[in-house]
């Protein structure tokens, strides 16, 4: 199961519309995430949050039209929409997660969107961040490979969760390395290109984030 998530922070609609394509079985609307569906006249699979951030005419529409399919939760709570979005697509054991319009608004929301990349770590569930210039990803220990017919993007990037990550080995790269440390604050692992098919990551030891970016 594929399973979409729309977020509250910038809603580039046309680019949302060309992502959630048929492939997707099952999208969610988190909070202020709903004005898209509002606006296209559509209906997501199910709604969450506190609905403090979206139009009271939208909530009021689709209160009135599918109420089943609506979560709400107070607005003084321990999670943010996005993470009770994230909650509940993963209590499906869905194949991938997908989250969309959870950047470009506040940075501690993103912030946060972040950070809960790393809760499909623990099911072994891929979750994507996604914007128009952007796909992001969590990955620990292992090998991880990115096929360059299926990249997002010109570059990626490699970024430690944590202060350390071991045993960094990248194949396939224009900057390839053989089991290096990125220690610090330092940005090594940024912008790198793949020169071939398949690029090969292996992580002996940390998480790190897998950014495929692009310029346009």
């Amino acid at each position: 199961m594929k399973i979409g998530i729309v977020s509250g922070g910038m809603l580039d609609e046309k680019f949302i519309s060309q992502y959630l394509d048929d492939s997707f079985d099952y999208v969610i609307a988190a909070d202020r995430g709903l004005n898209y569906f509002y606006k296209n006249k559509l209906k997501p699979d199910e709604i969450i949050g506190d609905f403090d951030s979206v139009d009271k005419e939208v909530l009021s529409y689709y209160e009135e039209r599918m109420p089943k399919q609506i979560k709400k939760y107070p607005s003084k709570k321990d999670e943010t929409d996005t993470e009770l979005a994230i909650c509940s697509a993963l209590k499906k054991n869905p194949d991938e997660i997908h989250l969309l319009a959870a950047t470009g608004g506040r940075l501690d929301h993103l912030l946060g969107s972040l950070k809960n990349l790393g809760l499909g770590l623990e099911k072994q569930v891929p979750i994507y961040l996604v914007d128009k210039k952007n796909r992001i990803r969590m990955i620990a220990e292992g090998k991880t490979v990115l096929n360059a017919k299926e990249a997002f993007g010109t570059y990626f990037s490699i970024i430690p969760y944590e202060h350390t990550l071991k045993g960094l080995t990248i194949r396939g790269a224009m900057y390839e390395t053989d089991g290096i440390t990125l220690e610090g604050f330092i940005s090594r692992g940024v912008s790198n290109q793949m020169v071939k098919n398949f690029v090969e990551i292996e992580i002996k030891e940390g998480k790190a984030y897998l950014l495929e970016t692009k310029d346009q």
